[in-house]
């Protein structure tokens, strides 16, 4: 995956500007144990994922028949795909695995998952080929994760609250990218990286997000705690 810095300016794509110091480069002997740490924080976030999209639902369209209890199947698909998407070249570009070792974490990645979960690698895929569509420009993986999330969950795009929406789900889309790369970054020993991160994702969260535009304070707070 191409990724690009951040723009002082703006956020515009999800990969970073830390990468200031040499870092210790992972060996390839110690994808195994990487992965099972950044597989365990991928899987909590992807729990803050889902309550936050059922429960906007549910606070924007109250008489929604969806059922915050149920869990389409497709969903922890599309979460996987995005995840490994907004991880993968931000590991390689901030030199925490090689380059050319990118494609083969992924591989390792793909088979922990499937092994784990009963999930098939081509199924995330299909959803990691898409956002790779994006080559980390933020708007477009915001607009494209949105779009699948609410064809998942078959959200009519007439519903008077549909911006609303969208708009949370921009937000949800680029904490996921957030606590993705700050998950890499802690599963690879990267500690002082992730809290730097943690710092920018704050930034977002109360000067750049959808729900700060609103002034949206528990909304705001809501991300805060669940991504972290």
């Amino acid at each position: 995956m191409y990724t690009k810095k951040f723009d002082d300016r703006g956020e515009k794509t999800i990969s970073t500007m830390f990468n200031w110091f040499k870092k210790k480069t992972a060996n390839k002997k110690n994808f195994p144990e990487i992965i099972d740490k950044l597989l365990e924080r991928l899987n909590g976030a992807q729990e803050a994922a889902i309550g936050s999209i059922l429960r906007g639902i549910k606070e924007i369209d109250p008489k929604t028949k969806i059922n915050p209890t149920t869990v389409n199947p497709k969903i922890i698909d599309t979460l996987y795909g995005y995840q490994i998407t907004c991880v993968n070249g931000f590991l390689s570009t901030e030199k925490l695995i090689a380059f050319m070792d990118s494609l083969e974490f992924k591989d390792v990645l793909l088979e922990k998952i499937e092994s784990s979960t009963g999930i098939k690698s081509n199924e995330i895929e299909f959803y990691n080929k898409k956002y790779l569509d994006c080559w980390g420009e933020i708007e477009c993986l915001k607009k494209t994760f949105s779009k699948d999330i609410i064809e998942l969950y078959k959200i009519p795009l007439k519903d008077k609250n549909i911006d609303k929406l969208i708009g949370m789900l921009g937000d949800t889309a680029v904490s996921v990218a957030y606590q993705s790369q700050m998950d890499g970054a802690m599963a690879c020993g990267d500690r002082k990286l992730g809290i730097r991160l943690a710092k920018r994702f704050k930034k977002f969260l109360y000067e750049e997000s959808y729900a700060s535009s609103q002034k949206n304070e528990q909304e705001i707070k809501h991300f805060e705690k669940k991504f972290k």
